[in-house]
């Protein structure tokens, strides 16, 4: 079962999408997310702080077989019908969710 975020309603439904199912998803999968991508790039923890978010970024941005990895974790949580809206509006939420990829990426090693 997904955790459940409370967030403001909203018409568009893209963003609708994003907080119903992509921030839930991406909740329940952090622990396995963070371990898929410490376990591509080790030596990120050796690195400073300040320069850990942008090799992140370019990491994510380069690795096509990281990135379709991490995006298949979030996918293979997706229901039918859930990934049907995904594949229909792919230009977008694709955008949306490498995005917020990164930023939860990001946020977690700012702690270590």
């Amino acid at each position: 079962m997904r955790p459940i975020i409370h967030t403001e309603p909203t018409e568009h439904p893209e963003e609708h999408f994003q907080n119903t199912v992509l921030r839930p998803i991406l909740k329940q999968q952090h622990a396995l997310l963070v371990s898929t991508f410490r376990h591509s790039f080790p030596s990120l923890e050796e690195q400073a702080v300040a320069n850990r978010s942008a090799l992140l970024r370019q990491k994510i941005q380069k690795d096509v077989v990281l990135s379709a990895t991490l995006t298949g974790i979030v996918l293979g949580q997706m229901t039918e019908e859930e990934l049907t809206i995904y594949w229909n509006q792919r230009a977008v939420l694709a955008k949306r969710l490498r995005s917020m990829l990164i930023e939860r990426l990001v946020d977690a090693y700012q702690c270590l």
